[in-house]
């Protein structure tokens, strides 16, 4: 498979959710792709909502998975292991994905962001990665250490 042969087109969209038959709707940022919404993390957003999250919290875990969503996208051919391929994502975080000539043939253009940025990126990945395994017996990107707040 090449890389052009997985595409996943991410469209980030502010959606109502009516959870009850109160009518009561709760407003949160969603990821959608062709095929509706990414429930997983749809539903990660409620609980951290009802927990106490903040907008701007919320917002940085949504643009956390999608960067994460278009390096496995732009690298689908890359990786045999989930851990390998989160191991490079982190690092692509520090480094970007430009190289010296303005390069970049996965198509991401991705310039370095800081050391905070990347690590709270990081962390906010590995978080929902522990809600995947835990919720739903996906596979640890990151099997070294469960995220912790420290």
């Amino acid at each position: 498979m090449s890389t052009n042969d997985f595409v996943i087109t991410l469209t980030k969209v502010r959606a109502k959710i009516i959870r009850d038959n109160t009518g009561m709707s709760e407003e949160l940022p969603v990821l959608m792709t062709d095929g509706g919404d990414i429930r997983p993390l749809t539903k990660y957003l409620l609980e951290k909502k009802a927990n106490g999250y903040s907008q701007s919290s919320i917002d940085k875990i949504v643009k956390s998975v999608s960067l994460l969503l278009e390096y496995l996208a732009a690298n689908t051919d890359s990786f045999d292991h989930i851990e390998d391929l989160f191991a490079t994502f982190t690092t692509r975080l520090y480094s970007g994905t430009i190289d010296e000539s303005g390069y970049d043939p996965s198509g991401l253009y991705w310039l370095a962001v800081s050391s905070r940025v990347a690590k709270h990126r990081i962390r906010c990945i590995a978080k929902f990665s522990d809600y995947l395994v835990d919720v739903y017996g996906a596979k640890q990107m990151n099997p070294m250490r469960k995220a912790t707040c420290h």
